[in-house]
């Protein structure tokens, strides 16, 4: 008479447990593999700091430069510099926009993705390991990037705006901004990929909302047609604009009305932490 052999048991601590941290590790290394990273973060950064050095430059002579900048108190001065400074950003937002897409649609497409989420069943680390690690890496570099490009560029504009107050807290504030702009639209793109699940369609959405749609909504603001200017106020372009530049007077090119720094950072999340519950919700309620 034959017995069933009985079922193996595991040695006590055998089992394996999944730490946020090995996770955290795993996406660290999935970005910095993939070839597109390097040439994406690389052209970023020329772009930011050398873009605004460009700008600096021509704008550096006193012929053109004097019709340009309105002179003021050191405060105005800098806040002058920092418009040029910040020119950069816009080239490197388009940048971020397309690596933050590729990303996750690159698993996606490649079907890595699956492997990712056997390995991570509950799924939701597995894209708040992705936001980290992107909003870190963009975060750093956007930061460094702006700071280079300020330094570059109140070196070439001297002559120019000679009182300017150097590194103080709103230039800090306005450094800071930059990276916090570049990290949001790389986690909303992101958050794009994971929902449309498709490279060409992700990419395709997260440049029409940074290049196209400020566009339609500025024409059609045009024609006063207030809710046009109200939601594009709220665009993430815009937002970036408010928490990565200094306040001019309007004498200037400022402006006296708009959002202010607190409203900037707080839409920025407001986009981030929207359309990742959409990305969550659909991760976890499809199959890959």
């Amino acid at each position: 008479m034959s017995h069933a052999a009985p079922a193996p048991t595991s040695p006590a601590g055998s089992a394996i447990r999944l730490r946020f941290t090995g996770v955290l590790r795993s996406e660290w290394t999935k970005l910095w593999t993939v070839r597109s990273t390097w040439w994406t973060l690389s052209i970023m950064v020329t772009l930011v700091v050398g873009m605004s050095a460009l700008v600096a430059f021509s704008l550096g002579s006193e012929d053109v430069g004097a019709s340009f900048f309105g002179g003021g108190t050191a405060a105005e001065q800098q806040a002058q510099a920092f418009m040029i400074a910040t020119s950069g950003v816009s080239f490197g937002a388009l940048v971020v926009s397309i690596l933050g897409a590729l990303v996750v649609t690159g698993e996606y497409s490649t079907g890595a993705i699956r492997s990712t989420f056997l390995a991570v069943p509950k799924r939701w680390p597995a894209l708040l390991a992705k936001d980290l690690v992107l909003a870190a890496v963009l975060f750093v570099l956007g930061a460094v990037s702006a700071l280079a490009s300020y330094l570059i560029t109140a070196a070439l504009l001297h002559s120019l705006l000679p009182d300017q107050v150097g590194l103080d807290a709103d230039a800090w504030r306005a450094i800071i901004g930059a990276g916090v702009y570049l990290a949001a639209l790389a986690l909303i793109a992101a958050h794009i990929g994971v929902i449309v699940r498709s490279t060409a369609g992700a990419v395709s959405i997260a440049l029409g909302l940074v290049l196209v749609v400020p566009v339609v909504l500025a024409i059609m603001s045009g024609f006063d047609i207030s809710w046009a200017q109200t939601v594009s106020d709220w665009l993430p372009s815009n937002l970036g604009d408010v928490i990565m530049t200094l306040a001019l007077p309007e004498s200037l090119g400022g402006t006296a009305d708009g959002l202010s720094v607190t409203q900037g950072f707080s839409g920025l999340a407001a986009w981030v932490v929207g359309t990742g519950a959409i990305a969550l919700v659909l991760v976890r309620s499809r199959d890959v």
